[in-house]
């Protein structure tokens, strides 16, 4: 099974929003606004399926997350 592509909205300095793979040092791309980061991360997310997006606050706690792609388990209900 294909292994899931992670990307993170992190809080940067001066106000700025930095959209992360997971593994990488270096952002993928900045943006002035979390909005637009956030957007950024769900474009190359549904890119790459399966993968997770992870969005965090400023003070760096994840805030919600998203997954496209197969789930690997079925829930019941």
């Amino acid at each position: 099974m294909a292994r899931r592509t992670a990307y993170s909205v992190t809080p940067r300095s001066q106000g700025k929003w930095a959209v992360i793979k997971d593994g990488n040092s270096r952002a993928s791309s900045t943006h002035r606004k979390k909005s637009a980061a956030v957007r950024k991360a769900k474009k190359l997310a549904k890119k790459h399926k399966p993968s997770t997006v992870k969005i965090q606050g400023r003070n760096g706690r994840i805030q919600r997350k998203h997954s496209y792609g197969n789930d690997p388990t079925r829930y019941r209900g």
